[in-house]
């Protein structure tokens, strides 16, 4: 609970929290890796204070993860909390 609050508070920054919530809801490390790798190479070449974690998570389907239908899931949740 207290990741989503972390979440919601600041999404593009919560890195940290979006990986523990994949962790809980059984997202391989092998697809973490991937969608962390992409999100780092992202924000390699961006000045802000951006993870682009949460951004990846929804645009799952450009990247070679196999469980793309959990990280949509998750994704969903996640913005669901940012609007309320």
């Amino acid at each position: 609970m207290m990741a989503f609050l972390r979440i919601a508070n600041k999404p593009t920054a919560a890195g940290i929290e979006i990986v523990r919530l994949m962790k809980n809801h059984g997202i391989s490390e092998m697809n973490i890796a991937r969608i962390n790798h992409a999100a780092m190479k992202r924000a390699r070449n961006d000045p802000t204070d951006i993870d682009f974690v949460f951004e990846t998570l929804k645009n799952c389907n450009s990247l070679d993860v196999t469980q793309k239908d959990e990280i949509e899931e998750i994704a969903q949740q996640i913005q669901r909390i940012i609007e309320a």
